[in-house]
């Protein structure tokens, strides 16, 4: 154990990392569901800008993920 006496701080780390790893799901959903079989405009095009989010979550997801990794047993 690396991070004796700040347990909490670990728990936010891991709860930050699969928050993040939660809204990078949502973000893809969304960008499934909404870019190519919605038959409006309005909902092909938020889907696609919502979508342009996805690989930038994508690399914070991962960023996150080596930094929960740091404080692993």
């Amino acid at each position: 154990m690396n991070y004796q006496g700040h347990e909490d701080m670990r728990q936010e780390v891991a709860d930050i990392s699969n928050e993040l790893y939660e809204l990078w799901q949502k973000v893809k959903r969304f960008e499934r569901e909404y870019s190519f079989n919605n038959t409006d405009l309005t909902g092909r095009l938020a889907g696609r800008l919502i979508g342009s989010m996805e690989p930038k979550l994508a690399e914070l997801n991962s960023f996150m993920c080596n930094v929960d990794y740091q404080f692993e047993d």
